[in-house]
């Protein structure tokens, strides 16, 4: 044992032993302890002095902006998914995607109810399964939407506040 360790054990011997447990009134009463102070607002709160622009204002005002966002980020996806194409890696399944193109699989075949307790998230392997229902059971339909998905991400996810549009309203 070492120094420290013997130091530790001997404060906790030394120390005095716990007074016997209040009986559970007592025990509510002692945690009841005033008001809660009050915190920060949630950031995901509605702030009542912004006014809120409706969709179509923002798309006609920025419908230019986004569409060019989304043509560079599904460009640049396609150019990385030509480009793994031509390598191994595109063909080598790791653990991960294997299980959840195998539960696809199940789920197309045996139905949607589960058969047994979830080891993943079940999501993935439900998108995939739609996939694969959808566009039949391959690798590319999978990569291709997602690409689409992963391309729409800059226009769906709002910019941090402070960046303003062509409104003039962040």
């Amino acid at each position: 044992m070492g120094r420290r360790s013997r130091e530790k054990s001997e404060r906790r011997r030394d120390a005095p032993a716990p007074s016997a447990a209040p009986a559970s009134g007592q025990r509510a009463a002692a945690r009841v302890r005033g008001p809660r102070p009050e915190g920060p607002p949630l950031p995901i709160a509605p702030d009542p002095s912004v006014e809120v622009t409706p969709w179509a204002e923002v798309w006609r005002a920025d419908g230019a902006a986004f569409t060019t966002i989304f043509v560079v980020a599904l460009l640049f996806r396609i150019a990385v998914l030509v480009q793994t194409a031509g390598t191994p890696f595109i063909e080598v399944a790791n653990i991960d995607s294997e299980s959840y193109q195998k539960w696809a699989r199940e789920l197309v075949t045996n139905g949607w109810w589960p058969v047994r307790n979830f080891y993943q998230s079940p999501f993935y392997a439900y998108f995939l399964a739609i996939i694969f229902r959808v566009f039949g059971d391959g690798p590319w339909a999978p990569r291709l939407v997602q690409v689409i998905l992963g391309s729409l991400t800059p226009i769906v996810v709002p910019p941090p506040s402070g960046l303003a549009t062509s409104t003039g309203k962040p």
